[in-house]
């Protein structure tokens, strides 16, 4: 089989799994200009080739999930942290099971990279940010 990426179907294996699991929007790679309310955007954020062996090839892909959390007044920060945490639910069950199917790879490993934070105040709105960057650990079978 020829060597294949896999970061798109790896995207796409998160927006399935975490549009099934949320109420409010999820979308993939942005987010429409008329959108109101919280969502959820998933996006790559790259990929690096580990090497080869005689039977496999091993990549590194970064995907970033970001939580958007908007009030009127004050932010409840517990909202972003209570979406964080379906996130995590969604994903990473187990330590060594990931509910995220993706054809001819399997995923040995998935690491939360970094969580950020972001507090942004517009006037007219407040808003709360999670961005959370997952690095997985794929072989090509």
């Amino acid at each position: 089989m020829a060597y294949n990426e896999a970061i798109y179907e790896l995207k796409e294996a998160w927006y399935k799994r975490l549009d099934i699991n949320f109420a409010i929007p999820v979308f993939k790679d942005g987010v429409p200009a008329t959108q109101d309310g919280n969502y959820i955007v998933v996006r790559s954020d790259g990929l690096t080739d580990l090497g080869p062996t005689n039977s496999a090839w091993f990549k590194s892909v970064v995907i970033v999930v970001e939580i958007v959390t908007k009030f009127p007044v004050i932010c409840d920060t517990s909202v972003a942290s209570s979406y964080a945490q379906t996130v995590n639910n969604a994903v990473m069950y187990l330590p060594n099971e990931f509910n995220l199917p993706i054809q001819n790879h399997q995923i040995t490993q998935i690491t939360l990279q970094s969580q950020d934070e972001i507090y942004e105040d517009n006037d007219s709105e407040k808003i709360f940010r999670i961005i959370k960057r997952f690095e997985h650990f794929i072989n090509q079978k």
